[in-house]
């Protein structure tokens, strides 16, 4: 018997809110972390110091032109041999 989507919900309940707390808090703990990575990256950037500067501007630069579907792969290449 096909049971209706409110049924399946009620039932699944807690599976899906501990989804959804789980989701909140890897966005959240990705948030500060980006957050404190940037911050870091832009005084880097600003910095009187050169060593500080070149290392600011190479990861910005890395990233920046590494395509987004690259940075969401796995680690693992692709290329087959």
């Amino acid at each position: 018997m096909l049971q209706t989507i409110f049924e399946i919900l009620s039932e699944y309940r807690t599976e899906y809110i501990s989804g959804l707390i789980t989701t909140l808090k890897v966005s959240f703990i990705s948030l500060i972390a980006s957050l404190a990575l940037g911050t870091m990256l832009a005084i880097f950037c600003i910095s009187p110091f050169r060593i500080l500067v070149i290392i600011g501007r190479c990861y910005v630069e890395f990233i920046r032109n590494t395509p987004r579907i690259v940075c969401l792969s796995p680690s693992k290449s692709r290329i087959s041999s």
